[in-house]
């Protein structure tokens, strides 16, 4: 079973929470969120398969996400 999670986030431990999440086989789809188009870019780069946004009230809305991690 794969689960949807978003990382709101990308200062500090956004980041590197998402990569663990990444890594992890029980993830199927990963949103980051974030107000800094040049973090989001960095996570673009390193993780093209990762889903980028600027809109929490979105992310934390959608009910194709099963959970929400807030670093």
């Amino acid at each position: 079973m794969s689960i949807s999670i978003a990382v709101i986030g990308l200062g500090y431990w956004g980041p590197n929470l998402l990569r663990n999440l990444y890594e992890s086989r029980a993830c199927g789809r990963l949103i980051a969120c974030d107000l800094d188009d040049e973090k989001l870019e960095k996570i673009r780069t390193r993780y093209p398969a990762v889903q980028t946004t600027r809109d929490f009230e979105q992310v934390i809305s959608s009910p194709e996400v099963d959970a929400v991690v807030i670093a």
